[in-house]
Order: C-alpha cells, then structure tokens, then sequence
C-alpha cells in the first residue's frame, strides 16, 4: 500500500496533477467551478472500478464483485466534485479520495467502519462530516483550503493527520489537537502557522506524544527541551484540564444519577422549588419576613423526607429489574428446551430422508419389487413427517402454556412490587402534605402576630413595614387569603406530581405486560408459520423423490436411452 503523506516522499503530496493552483487559490477554484458542470459521477459502475483486489483482474471479473461486501476504495484522479452513493459498505476500511474537485466532506457517515481515509488535493474548506467515523486512524487532507481546526472531537482513535498546504492561521489552532490522545504523526507543513517563531517547540509541548512532526523523527531531547521552554504554560494548562476532567465526570455522575432517578420515578427534586416559583400569592409573602424561618425548615424536612423517598425508589426499581431479569432468562430456559426438542425431531427426519435418497441412487428402478421397496418409504416418510408435524405442534402448544404459566406467575410478583411502590409514593406525599400543612399552620400563626403587631404600632412605629405590606395590612382577611390561597397551590402541586407519578407506574406496568404478550403472539405465529413451510417443503421434497424414481422405472422399462 502508499505511504502515508505525514512520512517522506507521501504519496497524495507527490501525485498531484488535477488543474489547480495548489492550496486553492482563485485561479484554482474558478477553475473548478468551470469543470463541475464535466465532473464525472460515483456512480456503481465507478465503484465497481474502483474496488481495490489483492491481485489484477479483468473487466469482466470485477462484474462478479460484490462491490459492498469491499475493504478498499480508491478514487484517487477521478474529477469527482462530489462525495455520494457509498450507503452500505458495511466492511469498508480504506478510502482514498484524494486529487479530485471536492469541496466538501459529506455523505461519509454510513462508513462507520473506516480506518484510512485520503481527502489531500481537493478544495476543501472546513473540517466536518467525520462525527461518525470514530474508528479513523488515518487522516490526511493535505493541500486543501482549511483555514480552522475542528469537528475532530469524535475521533479519538487517530494516531496519523496529515493537514500540510492548508490556510491555517495561528499557533494557538494547533492546540485545539491536544485533545486527540493518541495522535502520533502530524504534518502541518506549508501552513502560515508553521512560520511563525517557536512553531516546532510549541507543538512538541503540547501535543503529547508526537513521533513524527512534519516528516521529521521527535527527539525525545526535543521534546524535553520544548516542555522546559512553556514549562510554567503547560502546568496552567494541566492544571485547568485536571479542573474540566473532574467537572466532567461530576457532570456525567449527576447526569447518569437522574436518568437512574427517572427511570426509578421519583425525579422530585424540584419540587418544592416548584411550588413556590409557580405560586402567585407566595410572592405576595415576600415582603413580609414572617415566612423565612418557617420555609427554611420546611426545607430541611423536605430535604430529608424526599432522599429517603428517592432511597426506597430506587430499591423498588432494582428490585424490579431483578424480577424481569428473571422473568426473561426462564422464559429463554423454556424456549430453549423446546427447541431442543424441535431440533432432534427434525434431524430424525432429515436423517431418514438422506438414506431415501442414497437408497434411491443405488436401487434398480427396471424390478417391481424396488419400485415397491421405495414407494412404501415415501409413505412411512410421509407418516413420519405427519407425526413429526403434531409433535412440533404440540411442543409450541407445551411453550405456548409454558409461557403462560411464566408470564402469570411474574405479573403477579410485579405486580406485588408497583403496589409497594405505590404505597411509598402514596405515604411520601402524604407525608408531602402534612409538612406543606404545618408550614402554613406556622405562617397563618405568624401573619396574626405581624398583623396584631402593626394594628397596635404606633403611626411612626410603621415605618418598619415594607409599603407593600402595609397595604396588605390594612386588611387581614386578605392577609391570610394569601396565606391559605397559598397553601391550595402547593397542595394542588403535590397531588399533581403524585397523581403523575402514579399514572406513570400503572402505565408502565399495563405497557409492559401487553407488550410481554404482543411479542409472545408474533413469536407464536411466526413459529407455527415455519413449522408449516417445513412440513410443506418436506412433502413436496417427498413428492419430488418419488417422482424422480417413477421416471427412472419408466425409462427403465421402456428402453429408453438416457
């Protein structure tokens, strides 16, 4: 195979014939413009051409080729302007599209197996369409237009980018290739940033693990002496990516913890935060300061009760996926059984029907007495298919009530489970309410308190009161109208998130038991509709055989040369 364009003497940097001014300058793109209108089309019989072999074929031969079944593409020189037509190449490693009219990378993720991919001498603008590939090793865009370094997140298994003759600008682009880990050849040549001062030190700094740079062996020397030079910048940058990897991971735990809390459903952390943002007459209390101490411990018992709440949930929730776990592998034991059983019937039968046919090539068929001989085992085969038929009737009949019996017996045990769960989540929102109840026990209490307060303050005593409150104040039904309107908001919330919960569980409980026994329907009709198709098949299998001798004898008797 072609060396790599990151190694010397690169075969994409060396080829280059196509009608352009090499990293795309505007006589080359007009000059493309003008030829796609011409551009030749990847088209299957392009593919087919170009399916790379291990050794020389004719045209002829390559029309035998399964063309996606292909490890190899090469579309180097074509005049393609545009990548399509490669959905299905499930097996495909290699592709080389380099020295053609491109001007976009697109229409490549299906090639999620690709390891080597060649895009040099194009006209490229931007780095994109490569999210899939997560396989890549190899890379090379080398003499394109590239003027940034991105949308290479994803590839995390590339050891070799080739990016020369390119339009990139900066030294601080190349850090944006810290991130690919295992990135050990890199060609930046031919860019302005290989330029610039420092332009080798910096990379080798900061590009951990370098081998080759710019067709050039790293020194370990090297290396050493450019991690000495931004000594002080690299431990700022360890120190800030140390800072993001920890984020990273406390993001992705607290994540992963409230999928496994919705899946548990008791994703109420939120709750109470809720209640209160979404309730009108709780902002009216906020210039009163009667409610603080009150909400604070209502915070407190909130906090507890729902991590004790969310404890018991996800108990129940493994101990449910226990129960379905161990509903499917006895499921899976009597499936298996039965198919054993299926299995031994049908070898018996093609086993028997083997000897038929070896008898039949070695049998006289001019003698009365064979022609006998074989018809009376097509009919014993006939009689043997017939049993063999009840008996695989009977077997899915024994798996039908089989799976009947299992099916009965979990629903009942998970059932048992989502009433647990529901007890809890019933006893949780009970418990909801009563702490909700003395909350506004507390600030009904307090609000008399501030109200009696301010009816036997003195005028200049007043002042202390927010101007908003002493409206309020001047009428103390509305006073406590606020407080109890309060109140049937939260209330009314709390027996919404429950009533939501508890639809949740019925609902996925109902879903899953239909669904349990949808499949169990489509795997019956399908298992009887093959245990019909075989029996039929056999029959007339049957049929051909003895039609087969019966030519045989009349030829035999007839003279008749064959």
């Amino acid at each position: 195979s072609a060396a790599h364009p990151c190694f010397p003497m690169p075969h994409g940097e060396m080829q280059c014939t196509q009608p352009s001014v090499p990293s795309g300058t505007s006589d080359g793109e007009n000059n493309t413009n003008t030829k796609d209108a011409l551009a030749a089309v990847l088209d299957e019989d392009m593919i087919r051409e170009c399916v790379q072999v291990s050794v020389p074929i004719g045209r002829e031969a390559r029309r035998d080729i399964d063309i996606y079944q292909a490890t190899s593409l090469v579309f180097s020189f074509r005049g393609l302007a545009r990548i399509d037509n490669l959905v299905g190449f499930s097996q495909l490693t290699k592709l080389q599209l380099d020295n053609n009219r491109l001007r976009k990378v697109e229409h490549l993720d299906e090639l999620v197996t690709l390891e080597w991919l060649d895009l040099s001498f194009n006209f490229i603008t931007k780095i994109e369409g490569l999210e899939k590939l997560v396989e890549l090793t190899d890379l090379s865009l080398f003499n394109n237009q590239l003027t940034k370094l991105e949308n290479m997140d994803t590839l995390t298994n590339l050891q070799v980018l080739s990016l020369g003759n390119n339009k990139l600008e900066g030294l601080e682009q190349a850090m944006y290739l810290r991130r690919l880990k295992k990135l050990h050849v890199l060609n930046l040549s031919g860019n302005p940033l290989a330029e610039e001062a420092d332009y080798t030190a910096y990379l080798l700094a900061f590009i951990k693990g370098l081998k080759y740079l710019d067709y050039r062996r790293v020194s370990e020397a090297a290396m050493a002496a450019a991690r000495e030079q931004f000594h002080d910048e690299i431990l700022e940058l360890e120190g800030q990516e140390a800072e993001e990897l920890v984020r990273r991971k406390e993001e992705g735990e607290r994540e992963g913890n409230i999928k496994h809390l919705q899946a548990a459903n008791c994703a109420v952390d939120n709750l109470l935060e809720d209640m209160f943002e979404n309730d009108p007459e709780a902002s009216k209390l906020k210039v009163f300061d009667f409610w603080v101490e009150p909400r604070e411990e209502y915070q407190q018992k909130f906090a507890s009760l729902t991590e004790e709440f969310k404890r018991q949930m996800v108990e129940h929730y493994n101990a449910k996926q226990e129960e379905e776990a161990k509903f499917r592998r006895a499921m899976e034991e009597a499936k298996t059984k039965s198919d054993e059983k299926s299995v031994a019937f049908i070898q018996q039968f093609q086993t028997q029907k083997r000897t038929i046919k070896r008898d039949f090539y070695h049998t006289d068929a001019s003698t009365h007495d064979s022609t006998t001989r074989v018809a009376k085992q097509i009919d014993e085969m006939r009689n043997m298919l017939q049993t063999i038929e009840d008996e695989l009737m009977g077997l899915e009949l024994n798996q039908g009530d089989a799976f009947e019996e299992i099916l009965r017996k979990f629903e009942t045990l998970y059932r048992e489970l989502v009433n647990v769960v529901l007890e809890t989540v019933q006893n949780y929102f009970g418990r909801l309410r009563d702490l909700e109840t003395s909350y506004s026990d507390a600030c009904t209490v307090s609000a008399q308190e501030t109200y009696e307060e301010y009816l036997h303050s003195m005028a200049e005593d007043r002042d202390q009161f927010h101007r908003e409150a002493v409206v309020i104040l001047q009428d103390k039904d509305r006073l406590l109208s606020i407080v109890s309107n309060s109140r049937d908001a939260h209330i009314t919330k709390i027996y919404q998130v429950e009533d939501e919960i508890v639809t949740h569980e019925n609902s996925r409980l109902e879903h899953m038991m239909s669904t349990l026994s949808a499949d169990e329907d489509m795997r019956h009709s399908d298992r009887v509709m093959e245990i019909w198709n075989f029996v039929d098949c056999a029959r007339r299998e049957l049929t051909d055989i003895r039609d087969a001798f019966v030519d045989e004898a009349e030829i035999a008797k007839g003279g008749i040369d064959v």
